[in-house]
């Protein structure tokens, strides 16, 4: 951002506060969960502060709203802020966006882990399934198919390593 932009944004933001105090009094207290996540989250996407940031959101929609159709004041702000029940739904969602968190990774690494598991295990089957159909060339290769057809010969003496020669369906050669 230049300088030109942040002037911008300040401008606005000042002007905001004239405006309509009470609103960005309860935006800025209440998001308070949201402005520490972005303080704490030090990775470069900030994916806590935006999970975080938009349950938060969510939580004081009810406020915003309570204070837009009633009475529109810094004191019916300050009233809203000093509410428990107020507090406990801003509070509970933002706490449900951490939730959010840290918990999804885990659940969405261990979703990956089962899928990748069954893509395994069909690709095995299918594996046999073409060396059933093709024969063992299909699982060794053809630069072993031709060792082994020269090794038939009785002068065959191979070259490299004798392990290159034998077939090898383990686990992690099929990923």
């Amino acid at each position: 951002m230049n300088s030109r932009n942040i002037i911008l944004w300040v401008v606005l933001a000042l002007s905001l506060i004239f405006v309509i105090p009470q609103v960005i009094i309860l935006i800025i207290l209440g998001m308070a969960p949201t402005i520490v996540a972005y303080i704490v989250d030090k990775s470069n996407g900030k994916f806590a502060f935006f999970s975080v940031g938009a349950m938060n959101l969510t939580g004081i929609t009810p406020g915003l709203i309570k204070l837009w159709k009633g009475e529109n004041t810094v004191s019916a702000a300050i009233d809203i802020l000093s509410n428990p029940f107020d507090l406990l739904i801003i509070f509970a969602a933002a706490a449900l966006g951490w939730l959010i968190y840290l918990g999804l990774p885990p659940v969405i690494r261990g979703l990956l882990t089962i899928i990748s598991k069954h893509r395994i295990t069909n690709l095995k089957m299918e594996q046999k399934r073409l060396v059933k159909e093709w024969g063992e060339g299909v699982a060794i290769g053809p630069r072993a198919i031709e060792l082994q057809e020269a090794s038939k010969k009785e002068d065959f003496i191979p070259e490299g390593n004798p392990k290159d020669l034998v077939a090898d369906n383990s686990d992690e050669n099929i990923n």
